[in-house]
Order: C-alpha cells, then structure tokens, then sequence
C-alpha cells in the first residue's frame, strides 16, 4: 500500500532512514522539531518510500527537508546557492562540535 494510507508508519521509517543516512554521511542525526514532524504526517508523499528515504537524507546532511513552496502554492527547487550554504552551515558546525572549538 502507499505510503499515504500507512500514515502510522511514516515516522519510525524515517527515523530509521535519518539514522542510516546519518551513519552514512558520518553525522549526527538532528532532532526532529514539531514542523518537521507535521511537515512529514501532512506530505501525500507521492514518491512513496523513495520519497521519504530523500527527505531524510537531506534532514540528514542539515538541508531543508521539504522543498520551499511558492506563495502560489507550487513547488519549486530549493536555490542551489542556499542548499550550499545551508550544507556548508552545518559542515563547519559539525567540525566545531568534533573538534571541541
């Protein structure tokens, strides 16, 4: 079934896709906030699991999870220049952490 009628599932498989990303990317895993949260029970998730597993990833690496949305209501790409900055953010934020500066 999709993703959209396993609402109840749509949490723990991103949770367990935040952690492989995490591990993946060597990063800590961010804490989920409650947009975040309400952002992931309300998507329709065309893209099913697939989709889900993207989103994580990009959560993973610091990235807005969801696409920005237009004031008319459709999507539109994240600005590259503002994913880079956004990943190079949480980059050197990373590094500060690890090395204890």
């Amino acid at each position: 079934p999709p993703l959209r009628e396993r609402r109840e599932d749509i949490l723990q498989l991103f949770e367990h896709f935040l952690q492989q990303s995490s591990l993946r990317f060597d990063r800590i895993a961010p804490e989920l906030d409650n947009q975040t949260v309400s952002n992931l029970m309300s998507h329709d998730w065309p893209g099913n699991v697939r989709e889900l597993r993207n989103v994580a990833e990009r959560f993973a690496l610091g990235l807005p999870a969801f696409k920005k949305t237009a004031a008319g209501g459709g999507n539109q790409s994240l600005a590259f220049a503002e994913a880079v900055e956004a990943f190079e953010r949480n980059l050197l934020s990373d590094a500060l952490l690890r090395s204890g500066g």
